[in-house]
């Protein structure tokens, strides 16, 4: 027998599948959090996180763009960009250029190791979407994977308005 529509019995169902969801969007966010913060080589002799790749593919994209505008881009804080940007610097990805009305900000920009890092690891991500896709195709339809990331976008712009 199927539960009514607002019984006892349908809510708890509802809780229960509601829990199950934030049980695994959880589990999920803890999975990509480690994720990205794995060192790899992407094909370019140096080893980057992700946090530090898709920030220097930012910069790439974006030449001469400012430390602050970087940080309410990635929605990140000033202190953190300043920690990803140090590291980008040291490993000679990126270089800062001082403005001259304002010796305090910068514009950022990437070196040619840096360029080569981005092409090298947008291929990198090309190639393991592909075989992502080839694994989901696997167990989801390509429709079934189309609404994944219709909803994956929609949640994206919801988080988002919520923490700006």
């Amino acid at each position: 027998m199927e539960a009514q529509p607002g019984s006892t019995e349908n809510t708890q169902l509802l809780m229960e599948s509601l829990d199950q969801k934030v049980a695994l969007l959880y589990e999920y966010q803890c999975i990509m959090a480690s994720y990205s913060a794995i060192q790899r080589d992407y094909g370019c002799g140096e080893k980057l996180s992700e946090v530090e790749v898709h920030t220097l593919g930012f910069i790439y994209d974006t030449e001469g763009i400012s430390a602050k505008q970087l940080a309410a881009d990635t929605i990140r804080t000033k202190g953190a960009v300043s920690q990803i940007l140090t590291k980008l610097e040291q490993k000679g990805m990126i270089y800062r250029e001082s403005v001259p009305d304002n010796k305090r900000m910068n514009y950022i920009y990437t070196t040619d190791k840096g360029k080569l890092a981005c092409r090298v690891h947008r291929s990198y991500d090309r190639d393991r979407m592909m075989v992502m896709m080839n694994q989901l195709l696997m167990k989801c339809s390509a429709d079934e994977i189309d609404s994944f990331f219709k909803v994956l976008g929609c949640r994206v712009e919801i988080v988002r308005r919520e923490i700006r």
